[in-house]
């Protein structure tokens, strides 16, 4: 009988339980026998038929008892290592039930998410948004569900492959019962379950249904497995990238200390090693300074990709995740980025900034066209379901985009459940929407900054202002309708902003606009 979700709540961990106390008690009366079994071993001075016909005898009586026992061992193995699996996935399964619950679905015995108790006299002017919304919640269900039965299958058929073992007599173990106990106990352990390589919210009901002692085990063997994994909590991902790290570290001064360098090389020309020993340099000084969490290390590519964040992004109220623009690298750029970030979390509230470099980010002939905001679309907006679906309760989500960064941020959010709260666009050289109602964001949620340059008919420019801006008006569209545009002017105490890169450059009125956006402060920002 395949296993659904009325079968995953008819499981009883308790039972197993039970189950794993009386074997354990046949494996430990079997196991004291070994002293017996040894004493009544026919001495080696016998001699006769009656000597002939006892040795081996005992032989098959002591061959059977260590067979016994290995079984014994296996399936009680198997069945303490089911009993915390189902557990855990009992309790998985429960989170699902609430999120189902506090969104008015309902998950059937079947798996089916159905539609129970949707909102009722919701304005007319939010509809559209939280229907949006809403399907995002049911797709998410979805996908856990199907982890859920996923989970549960393979649970149910480890437990069966063992017993089959055990019924069959299949097991030979040599030595003492002990010995023999303990080669059980090898063969009844049930496998470590991989992810399902899915959406944040499969990933997620993954890991959630998953053993304390599996977890470890992922962790301690396979933190490439987790890593990078959209919908694990951020610091579980952060040990294993920090693991990886370590390794990396070393693989990669192994191969510099291997290759003999050209002294008429061109020295802006880097060589792979070269570049990740860059990236792995520049993560190394973020992590020094604490209070870091290391989200994704991915080093397959040309150009190594990162994320790091300042912060807990698995408690914070507010999360803000920037996306750089042209020519950003980890090597590069991190320590400016997510210096930018830290100044955010360091506002006085509880605040995770979060600089995404998970992209390759193109030179300024490659920033004419879109190819590369689509290849790092996808992956943005994974990561930002990643961080809600990780989490028991949503954080207040907000999309920061600069310059380029704006470009693949929007392009992310033409996606469904990215679950972004609010979006803040700055120094971007165009947009891929003509109207914020293309993106899959709530009403009135997204802002933009523009530090407009001016450029004369003489050819002279304020070079004081983003001359991207301009740059960005020949071959993009310059304006977003619907997007609420904020100041970047002098306003009180707080100066302009000079410069494509001085946004969030402290003392600037864009700097405290985006603040107040990413605290949740909309109703303060200047317009």
């Amino acid at each position: 009988m395949s296993v659904t979700i009325g079968t995953i709540r008819k499981w009883e961990p308790g039972a197993l339980d039970e189950a794993v106390r009386t074997l354990l008690k046949h494996r430990d009366a079997l196991i004291a026998l070994d002293d017996e079994l040894a004493g009544c071993k026919p001495p080696a001075s016998w001699r006769g038929a009656a000597a002939d016909a006892a040795a081996p005898t005992h032989a098959r009586i002591a061959a059977s008892a260590r067979q016994l026992t290995a079984e014994v061992s296996a399936v009680r193995t198997a069945a303490a290592d089911a009993a915390d699996s189902v557990e855990a996935l009992r309790k998985s399964l429960a989170e699902a039930e609430n999120l189902a619950k506090s969104n008015g679905f309902t998950i059937a015995d079947s798996g089916a998410v159905e539609d129970t108790d949707p909102p009722r006299n919701v304005p007319a002017g939010e509809l559209d948004a939280v229907k949006a919304e809403r399907r995002a919640v049911q797709l998410e269900l979805v996908e856990r569900v199907r982890e859920l039965v996923r989970r549960g299958g393979i649970i149910d058929a480890g437990l069966a492959r063992v017993l089959s073992i055990a019924r069959g007599d299949t097991l030979q173990a040599g030595g003492t019962l002990k010995q023999a106990a303990e080669t059980g106990a090898k063969a009844g352990g049930l496998e470590l379950t991989q992810p399902p390589n899915g959406k944040p919210g499969a990933n997620a009901a993954w890991w959630e249904s998953l053993s304390e002692a599996d977890k470890k085990a992922v962790l301690k063997e396979h933190p490439d497995w987790i890593g990078n994994l959209d919908g694990v909590p951020a610091a579980v991902r952060d040990q294993a990238n920090r693991a990886l790290l370590k390794e990396l570290r070393a693989s990669v001064q192994e191969e510099l200390d291997g290759t003999f360098t050209d002294e008429l090389s061109t020295p802006w020309v880097y060589t792979d090693a070269e570049k990740k020993m860059a990236a792995i340099h520049a993560i190394d000084k973020q992590l020094a300074q604490g209070d870091r969490q290391l989200l994704l290390l991915d080093t397959s590519k040309e150009w190594p990709k990162a994320a790091v964040a300042t912060g807990n992004v698995d408690t914070a109220d507010h999360v803000a995740v920037q996306v750089p623009g042209m020519n950003s690298t980890v090597g590069g750029t991190l320590e400016l980025k997510q210096g930018e970030m830290t100044r955010l979390h360091d506002e006085g509230k509880s605040v995770a900034g979060v600089t995404w470099l998970g992209y390759d980010s193109p030179n300024m002939p490659e920033s004419l066209v879109n190819g590369q905001a689509e290849e790092g679309a996808a992956d943005l907006a994974q990561f930002f379901q990643g961080i809600n679906a990780s989490r028991d309760h949503d954080p207040h989500l907000t999309a920061l985009g600069h310059s380029y960064g704006a470009v693949t941020t929007e392009q992310a959010l033409k996606n469904e459940g990215t679950g972004v709260d609010d979006t803040v666009l700055f120094g971007s050289p165009g947009h891929v929407v003509d109207h914020v109602s293309e993106l899959k964001v709530p009403a009135d949620s997204v802002y933009t900054l523009s530090a407009d340059a001016t450029v004369s008919l003489q050819g002279e420019s304020d070079f004081n202002n983003d001359i991207v801006e301009a740059m960005g008006s020949v071959f993009r569209t310059g304006e977003l309708d619907g997007a609420t545009e904020l100041s970047t002017d002098t306003q009180g105490k707080n100066q302009p902003t000079n410069g494509h890169s001085a946004y969030l450059d402290a003392g600037t009125t864009s700097y405290e606009n985006i603040k107040k956006i990413v605290t949740g402060e909309q109703d303060d920002v200047v317009e």
